[in-house]
């Protein structure tokens, strides 16, 4: 079973609403038949966001990847809901990769973090998107927002975002959120 890097969603498209008559079922169209009528009383268009999983309720990390080791969903310290991410033990990281976007386009990626002693740090940011890499970092002990803006190049339809621990310590993040500005 292939992943959203197959759908075909990520482009323009467009729906198109037909009335078939015919084929022999249930019998043979005559005269009396026409005109057909189709009557639609609404039609409904998801779309699927950019980013997900930022208040990690869900209870996994998914669609989240990790490096370092020390990454997991916890029950405690939550800012909103019941669930956060919680990064211990030495530099850790969660990234996530996002496909989908506009190119020259002007986006925010940000999130709320804690940490939970003085003197250390937690950074999120932004990469791989057709620019420099992009970080803002929080270090208090309650919860904090900050973000970072950043522009997708002139071909560029992907990003990382990423929450990453580059000290010992335990450091905690909730509701992230990415916004096309």
């Amino acid at each position: 079973m292939g992943g959203t890097q197959q759908w075909p969603f990520d482009v323009p498209f467009y729906l198109i609403l037909n009335q078939a008559g015919g084929a022999g079922w249930p019998g043979a169209i005559t005269n009396a038949d026409l005109p057909f009528s189709m009557q639609v009383d609404y039609v409904r268009v998801y779309k699927l966001p950019l980013f997900s999983n930022g208040d990690f309720e869900s209870g996994v990390i998914y669609p989240w990847t990790t490096w370092g080791g020390g990454s997991s969903v916890v029950s405690t310290d939550a800012r909103t809901g019941t669930k956060c991410i919680r990064e211990t033990g030495g530099e850790t990281s969660i990234e996530q990769y996002l496909t989908g976007l506009t190119p020259n386009t002007t986006y925010r990626f940000g999130g709320y973090a804690k940490v939970s002693a003085a003197g250390q740090s937690v950074s999120i940011g932004v990469k791989n998107y057709g620019g420099t890499a992009v970080d803002a970092t929080i270090g208090t002990t309650s919860y904090s927002n900050n973000s970072v803006t950043f522009t997708t190049g002139a071909n560029n339809t992907t990003a990382t975002v990423y929450f990453y621990k580059p000290l010992s310590g335990t450091v905690y993040g909730d509701d992230f959120y990415l916004e096309k500005l």
